[in-house]
């Protein structure tokens, strides 16, 4: 099997984007490039096998670092753009995160604001597409991580209502504001 990483979403695996080889035994593959944490870059991945004149692939996963302000009350804005992710929930972020108020995600099927409040009140799932607002204390991280499987799949969007892009999307044409809009 071949390990592929690029910083580009959706790439084509080419020799210089082969990261290692690893044998049809390994279950697991770590790597220490130190990309995690890292807001300046994101990184995403695919493997490959190959047989006789074949190659598979398998699905393009992907890690998102956003920068954060942490100071207190301040709310920043996160975007959903994998299936499955991790973290899983509301919950799940506001324990990596630690000193968070409140995690509010918004719902364009409802055009309402879904809210969790630590530790354990009004816990939601995340789902590919979410836009999560996360509101810090003081001293929290300046980073959070995202990650999970790049999804081609498209966007609904909202008839007559409010709905988030989250990057990256699986199509060349929305690449600027003026892609998106028409």
């Amino acid at each position: 099997y071949a390990i592929h990483r690029s910083v580009n979403p959706f790439f084509m695996p080419t020799s210089g984007t082969l990261l290692t080889t690893v044998s049809g035994a390994t279950k697991t593959y770590t790597d220490n490039v130190g990309g995690i944490g890292n807001v300046n870059t994101n990184y995403f991945y695919v493997v490959t096998a190959s047989a006789q004149s074949t190659t598979q692939y398998s699905n393009w996963v992907g890690e998102i670092d956003y920068a954060l302000n942490n100071s207190n009350g301040a709310y920043n804005l996160i975007g959903i753009p994998f299936s499955p992710v991790a973290p899983a929930n509301a919950a799940s972020l506001a324990t990596q995160l630690g000193n968070v108020n409140t995690i509010l995600g918004w719902n364009r099927n409802t055009q309402s604001f879904r809210t969790f409040t630590p530790p354990d009140i009004g816990n939601f799932t995340f789902t590919f597409g979410d836009a999560i607002f996360i509101e810090l204390k003081s001293g929290a991280p300046t980073s959070v991580n995202v990650l999970g499987r790049l999804n081609k799949t498209g966007m609904s969007l909202a008839a007559g209502g409010y709905s988030f892009l989250t990057m990256p999307l699986y199509c060349d044409e929305l690449s600027t504001a003026s892609g998106v809009a028409s």
